[in-house]
């Protein structure tokens, strides 16, 4: 891998770890290299030329230098803040929310921010228009315009009504103003709820109480911005995940300060017997088991149990892709399907206008991170299916089940090459809405190679199911090329599809090999004992008799032939005993 020069013009992605000058991550533009440092400046959207210069190690700036698209949307910007975005999945899906970007990547040209939403982490596109706002603090403590409708309130207005909020309570002497309580706000301001908050020098992600955040946005605390992020009375995670009363029974077990006013030790240790008496004799419920239930998954009764919520996502038919394979979708998914939820992804392609196949749920589920090869995946899989016409084939499948007891059905071998271009052609349309263009042209290239071999050559339906071996091999090699180390590299595969990659070559002549072989098993043997007819036939007895023979003259070893006007009719073995 080669190291990328240091040159005036370029831009860095860097936070205060590597320049200390700096207060959270930023871009820096390379103003001029002299030596082992270089002169740089802040850049971004709202950046100008009058922005101070400093210097900052060419060491540093090497492995931290931006790519060329980043400058269209800047998208290392939005890390370490606080935003408003567009939800694109669920019930919510078109209105705002406020999430924490993390970090951010470029896919495929496309500027991704990873967000971190409630419990979950989000990538969130970035588009233009802008669906994503950065926020100041008070305004998140305040989720102000959420769950509102992009249609009703878009990013310009959102912002002006931003502005309003933090105008109000600049005025406010007293904590938060009424008018922004009941007018300002979509949603209710409960002062106690926990909110995630980020670091921008660290990204260290901390839960604080949304009116700890206010109050050090409006009472001027924040003259060391680490006040914010130290919330002294925030309730540990024991306490967050424990119930608020002691029930048993229907009992309020809870004792107050003034209940124990007055006792002596001897009280107060009775009743604390009692009380413990009480929780060991409460009712139980049912509790799953914590190897089935993700984190996020539970939820507390009224007495503290940990249950699991009863969304589809707890059903056996849902799609619940690994770590690894939600890795690989990352990769090659189609910039509008990232950040969706594998199940809804999958589901939608179902029934999208792109697919032209039969897309049972096992199909759609190893297509969603490309587990072609060894992961059974086959590219017959996606043979041209008319439904119209060939609805009485999937009588046969469940077409809604997508969890993984739905298992993967073989496909039928293709019957000749027209069967392998059909069904290219049909994963290829499939392919540009859900893949990114990366995987698209991969598919492509291999696509026009089918269909130059087509043109050329009418192969048998032996030597059709060999190709498609070879082209799924290919198709499982970039995903375990990509998993290896990255999708640029994977894209290199494509090279070889060609009549002279080494694997076509081999399989060709393996199966050349088995096609002499069994043509010799098939091809009847010559007896090494079988006689002639020559062999069999009986020597007629001649009518000369033994002494007149003995009596004519020789030559040699030789005698005197009795037709020796003609030879016509005799036998050439015995001319040559006879003048």
């Amino acid at each position: 891998m080669t190291t990328p020069s240091v040159t005036a013009g370029r831009i860095a992605f860097v936070g205060p770890a590597h320049a200390p000058a700096l207060e959270g991550f930023t871009y820096l533009l390379i103003v001029k290299v002299h030596g082992t440092s270089a002169t740089v400046r802040q850049t971004g959207p709202d950046s100008s030329e009058e922005t101070p210069e400093f210097d900052v190690k060419v060491a540093i700036l090497r492995h931290r230098l931006a790519h060329g698209e980043e400058a269209e949307l800047w998208p290392g910007s939005y890390v370490g803040h606080p935003i408003a975005f567009v939800q694109t999945r669920g019930e919510d899906s078109d209105q705002w929310a406020y999430g924490l970007v993390t970090g951010f990547s470029m896919q495929d040209k496309a500027a991704l921010l990873h967000v971190r939403f409630n419990s979950q982490a989000l990538h969130v596109q970035l588009t233009t228009p802008p669906t994503v706002i950065v926020v100041d603090r008070l305004n998140y403590a305040l989720s102000t315009g959420a769950t509102v409708n992009v249609m009703n309130l878009n990013a310009l207005e959102l912002l002006d009504r931003q502005n309003e909020v933090i105008v109000a309570c600049g005025k406010s002497r007293s904590g938060l103003p009424a008018c922004v309580v009941s007018t300002m706000l979509s949603v209710p301001f409960k002062p106690n709820d926990r909110v995630l908050l980020i670091r921008p020098d660290t990204l260290d992600i901390v839960s604080v109480r949304r009116q700890h955040i206010v109050d050090c946005e409006l009472n001027g605390r924040n003259n060391n911005p680490c006040d914010v992020f130290t919330d002294p009375q925030a309730n540990t995670d024991v306490s967050y995940l424990e119930p608020s009363r002691d029930v048993a029974n229907g009992t309020n077990l809870t004792l107050s300060d003034s209940d124990d006013e007055g006792k002596t030790e001897d009280q107060l240790t009775e009743q604390a017997d009692i009380n413990s008496v009480r929780r060991q004799n409460r009712s139980l419920r049912k509790r799953p088991r914590a190897a089935i239930a993700d984190h996020e998954d539970l939820l507390l009764d009224d007495v503290g149990v940990p249950v699991l919520s009863t969304t589809g996502e707890a059903h056996a038919s849902a799609f619940r892709p690994s770590e690894m394979e939600k890795l690989v979708h990352v990769a090659v998914a189609h910039p509008s399907l990232l950040g969706k939820n594998a199940h809804f992804v999958v589901e939608s392609a179902q029934q999208g206008p792109r697919t032209k196949f039969m897309a049972t749920p096992p199909v759609l589920r190893l297509a969603y991170d490309l587990s072609f090869g060894i992961r059974s995946l086959s590219l017959i899989h996606f043979r041209r299916f008319i439904y119209e016409l060939e609805h009485a084939a999937t009588a046969n499948f469940n077409m809604t089940n997508f969890g993984r007891s739905n298992t993967l059905q073989p496909p039928t071998p293709p019957t000749g090459i027209r069967d392998i271009v059909e069904a290219f052609d049909t994963l290829l349309l499939f392919a540009e809405g859900f893949y990114n263009s990366t995987v698209v042209e991969f598919i492509r290239t291999g696509a026009a190679f089918m269909t130059r071999m087509a043109v050329l050559s009418q192969p048998d339906a032996t030597t059709c199911t060999m190709l498609v071996l070879w082209i799924d091999s290919k198709l499982g090699k970039f995903r375990s090329e990509l998993i290896a180390s990255n999708i640029q590299n994977a894209a290199r595969i494509r090279q070889e599809f060609t009549r002279n990659d080494n694997h076509h070559m081999e399989m060709y002549q393996a199966l050349h090999d088995k096609l002499i072989v069994s043509q010799a098993a098939s091809k009847p043997t010559r007896g090494g004992t079988t006689n002639r007819p020559n062999q069999t036939r009986t020597s007629k007895p001649s009518t000369v008799p033994r002494e007149l023979l003995a009596m004519l003259p020789k030559q040699g070893n030789k005698a005197l032939c009795m037709r020796y006007l003609s030879k016509k009719g005799l036998h050439w073995t015995i001319t040559r005993q006879l003048f």
